[in-house]
This record gives structure tokens, C-alpha cells and sequence, in this order.
């Protein structure tokens, strides 16, 4: 849903190209390409590359959010070993570490052979875990605990001050807005997901039925971010802004609310029918 927004960021609100920069930036998309080639997986190198394609994106005029969603297509998604190799290691290096005796306490700090299992261990763990899990893992608390909620209350700012509530309640740009995060959301996503299934692209996963991808799909509704983001790029009128991001604040809490109670409501449905199933049964 998000790397839709950042595709129409790139296509609807690039007003100039600096093409110096976007050569600079091919060049490194295609290092980013040699190192998969190679079978490169030091995130670090992935990372500066990244850094420099933001710096070029930005430089060429092009939204640099478009950087993030290009890096992250080249980022390796496997390890440099197969589960299978990673469990027969594992397994070696057990061995190894079992004690003679049945307690091996707190002996490792003077056992050379167990510092040594742990940090063949350790390299195991690594070597299996692809470079795109460990960036994601490192950034995550840093993007969900600090950049996005920075960026939602420093972009969330509503001046409500002489303006009639009702009035905007009625303008056709804030229901237009509350009616796609309400409405349109829920709809993109079970269609979609209705026509991956039929058409065999994808399968829905084991326990999940169709009432869960609704009321997931309610729950995507909950456009905060990227709908202020595309509302400030959109908008450069701030009676128009405000109409705006009163609607994705409305259309935000009345989606997470009608998901909450759409899934509390089917689970305790499907409760009752498990237990009038097993009372059948009995």
C-alpha cells in the first residue's frame, strides 16, 4: 500500500529532472546489481550504496522516498546458507558443547571448546539470516518508535480555528477522503486478494478466511502517514490542507474502529461455532 503512494509520488509530483543526478543514481542501482551478482551479503555495503541513491534522488528532483523503494528491491532476500545446511550446523555445533557431566553450569568463561561452539554458533545465525531481514530488524524500532511517530505529529497539525465543523464535514474533499480510507480500503484489498486466489497467483494462508482479509482490509484504513505525506504535496492551500487531513483523521479512527469490531465480532463467531461443532460431535 505504501510503495503504491511512493510510485505516485514519482510519477504525479516530479516537476523537474536534474539528469547528472540520475546518472549518478543508475550507476549505483547497477552496483547495487553487481553485488547480488557477486553474492554480496555485507549489509553495510548495501547500506552506504543506499545512502548515496537517496543523496542522488534527491539531487535529481525525483521525490527521494522513490530511493527506499528501489534500494529495497536489490537488498539480498537469501542468506549464505540454505536452511537445510544451517540445521546440520547447528546440530554439529551442539555436540560439541555437551558436557561430560550432566550440568555444564556456568563453566564457558573457562571452556575454550564452548567459546568456541557459541561463536560457530553465532556465525551459523548470521550466515542464514538474509541482509534484508538484519536491516529491516535494525531499523524497525528506529522508523516505528521514532521517525513516524515524528513525522505524524509534526504533519498532523489541524487549525480548526474560524471554521465551521460542519461545514467541512460537508465539503466533498473530506468525505472523498474519510470514504476511500473507509470504504475504498477495505474494498482494494479483499478484491484484490479475491482475484490473487482465483487466479491462482497466491493461496490464502493456513486459518486464514475471507472475513480476516475484510476486516484486515478495514484495518488498512488506518492511513495516517503516507495520506498526510501525499496530502502536503498535494495541497498547497491551507484551507484545503485542513479539509484534508480532517479527513484522514476521521476516515483513520472510523476505519480502525469498524475493524475492531467487524474482527471482535467474527471471533466470537467462530467461537461459538467451534463449540456448537464440538458439542455435535459429543
Amino acid at each position: 500500500d505504501d510503495l503504491g503512494a511512493v510510485v505516485i509520488i514519482a510519477f504525479f509530483y516530479t516537476k523537474e529532472i536534474v539528469w547528472g543526478y540520475l546518472i549518478i543514481c543508475i550507476f549505483l542501482v547497477l552496483g547495487l546489481v553487481i553485488a547480488n551478482l557477486l553474492w554480496i551479503r555485507w549489509t553495510l555495503l548495501y547500506a552506504l550504496l543506499g545512502l548515496g541513491i537517496w543523496v542522488a534522488v534527491l539531487g535529481s528532483g525525483i521525490h527521494p522516498t522513490v530511493a527506499g523503494f528501489v534500494v529495497a528491491m536489490f537488498i539480498p532476500a537469501r542468506g549464505k546458507l540454505d536452511t537445510d545446511r544451517f540445521v546440520t550446523r547447528v546440530r554439529e555445533v551442539l555436540e560439541d558443547f555437551q558436557c561430560e557431566e550432566q550440568s555444564c553450569g556456568y563453566s564457558i568463561l573457562l571452556n575454550q571448546g564452548h567459546l568456541n561452539a557459541v561463536h560457530s554458533l553465532e556465525l551459523a545465525c548470521h550466515d542464514v539470516e538474509t541482509p534484508l531481514q538484519r536491516m529491516e530488524h535494525s531499523l524497525h524500532p528506529w522508523i516505528a518508535f521514532g521517525l513516524l511517530p515524528a513525522f505524524a505529529f509534526a504533519n498532523a497539525g489541524l487549525s480548526l480555528q474560524g471554521i465551521n465543523l460542519a461545514s467541512i464535514l460537508a465539503q466533498p474533499l473530506t468525505i472523498g477522503i474519510t470514504l476511500g480510507l473507509l470504504v475504498g480500503k477495505p474494498l482494494g484489498v479483499s478484491l484484490f486478494s479475491f482475484l490473487a486466489v482465483k487466479t491462482n497467483i497466491a493461496v490464502l494462508p493456513t486459518g486464514v478466511r475471507w472475513s480476516h482479509i475484510i476486516g484486515a482490509g478495514m484495518l488498512g484504513g488506518i492511513g495516517f502517514t503516507m495520506s498526510l505525506f501525499v496530502s502536503n504535496l498535494s495541497f498547497v492551500s491551507p484551507e484545503l490542507l485542513n479539509y484534508s487531513k480532517l479527513g484522514i483523521l476521521l476516515g483513520s479512527i472510523l476505519a480502525a474502529v469498524a475493524g475492531l469490531v467487524f474482527l471482535t465480532c467474527e471471533c466470537s463467531l467462530q467461537s461459538r461455532r467451534e463449540q456448537a461443532s464440538a458439542a455435535q460431535t459429543n
